[in-house]
């Protein structure tokens, strides 16, 4: 099969249209958390290698990258190498349902695949624009570039057929977990909704940071974050808003703070910079904050302290 390339829609935040933007190292990182909380931060469990879409099957973790490559690892909470099974056929969203992986393209292409060495998926339909999958309940719900949230019931036993459900605005990642729906939006946040096959409304439970890809597994959400080199502050005030009610927010601004008096961190441009880096900022006096804090929670500290 011929290898595709294709360009990611960047998953942009930030908060004020005159925000100051700093290069950063390009984040590729899997996350973790628990999906019954509210606001509360993902715990990094390893590198996601620019994944545009995960899906877990039989306690393995599937992804497809913006090199066009498939891959795999096992589960668990911490740092797993990923092992490449085949090619990416352009992929733009992925799901699991009854053991088979199911994959939308950028050509507007369906496609399933057994989850195997040399995966091969085989075309099975067409439907153009979907951005987001997963399954529940051995149903597909997907996301389309219109903003609509689509189910396709037991794509299993019958041919492909998609209708909408209600409205999924500028959600970019889909999970689904015990009747809920989890989305992922293009400004950094994360939604709930009840899943039901009717149209429900969307509740706001914490940050999602340039989330491109989610899934579901043994009770816990995980989404593979990939972030271009270059980064501003959220447009959106809400994101900060809610981060202010959260402990770590409290715990980075006293950071950032003390690192501003002592010289550590001297400018905005360095502070934002050093946000994304958690590896960069853990040298500068917060080793144990270094990964918890670094993205909107410290991008948001440094608009508040310099």
């Amino acid at each position: 099969m011929r290898r595709f390339g294709f360009s990611l829609l960047a998953v942009a935040a930030g908060l004020s249209a005159q925000a100051p933007t700093a290069r950063r190292v390009e984040s590729n990182r899997l996350w973790m958390r628990d999906p019954a909380a509210v606001n509360v931060p993902w715990l990094p469990v390893g590198r996601a290698p620019r994944l545009i879409a995960i899906a877990a099957v039989d306690g393995r973790l599937y992804g497809a990258s913006v090199a066009s490559y498939v891959l795999e690892r096992e589960r668990s909470a911490g740092d797993a190498p990923w092992t490449i099974i085949g090619e990416a056929w352009k992929i733009a969203a992925m799901a699991a349902v009854e053991g088979k992986l199911y994959a939308a393209n950028r050509d507007g292409m369906l496609g399933a695949a057994a989850p195997a060495r040399n995966l091969y998926f085989a075309p099975i339909g067409n439907e153009k624009g979907i951005v987001a999958m997963t399954a529940s309940n051995g149903n597909l719900y997907a996301v389309n570039s219109d903003g609509w949230l689509l189910v396709w019931e037991d794509p299993v036993h019958k041919p492909v057929g998609w209708r909408d459900i209600g409205r999924a605005d500028r959600i970019t990642a889909l999970a689904a977990l015990e009747g809920k729906l989890y989305g992922a939006t293009i400004d950094n946040r994360l939604l709930l909704r009840e899943n039901l096959l009717r149209d429900q409304p969307w509740r706001l439970i914490g940050h999602a940071e340039n989330v491109t890809a989610m899934t579901a597994f043994n009770g816990e959400l995980y989404a593979a974050e990939y972030s271009p080199s270059v980064i501003t502050l959220p447009r959106d005030s809400s994101v900060c808003a809610l981060w202010e009610t959260n402990q770590l927010y409290r715990e980075a601004r006293n950071f950032l703070r003390s690192a501003k008096q002592t010289g550590k961190i001297r400018s905005k441009p360095e502070c934002l910079s050093l946000s994304g880096d958690p590896a960069a900022l853990a040298t500068r006096g917060a080793r144990e904050l270094a990964d918890v804090i670094a993205g909107s929670c410290a991008r948001c500290a440094c608009a508040a302290e310099f």
